[in-house]
């Protein structure tokens, strides 16, 4: 299989992160109403992608360099107009929470 690029690897990140986002934003008051319901669907379309890549996505996860982890780390800077520190924080959770979708599929598979 083809080795995942790291600007898919960001993409499928940011899907990751803005559908966490949205879900997280439309359960502060423990209901989704409609319109919240509808943000999240259309965030979520970009998880087709996520999915159909997660072998290769956990390869180059687990293989991250240094100079890869900073580049995530300044595209979700960048993509979510965060702080240094807050974009760290956010990239170690996405790619736990990725790591955890994967792991789930293989169970799932096995």
């Amino acid at each position: 299989m083809e080795k995942l690029g790291i600007e898919v690897l960001k993409k499928n990140l940011t899907v990751i992160a803005t559908v966490s986002g949205s879900v997280d934003r439309a359960l502060e008051d423990g209901k989704v109403d409609v319109m919240e319901g509808i943000g999240i669907a259309k965030d979520s379309l970009g998880f087709f992608s996520v999915i159909k890549n997660l072998k290769p996505a956990k390869e180059e996860l687990q293989d991250l360099s240094a100079t890869e982890k900073q580049e995530l780390v300044s595209h979700f800077e960048k993509e979510f107009d965060l702080r240094n520190d807050t974009a760290e924080m956010v990239v170690e959770t996405v790619v736990e929470i990725a790591l955890g979708f994967i792991k789930l599929k293989e169970v799932n598979a096995a």
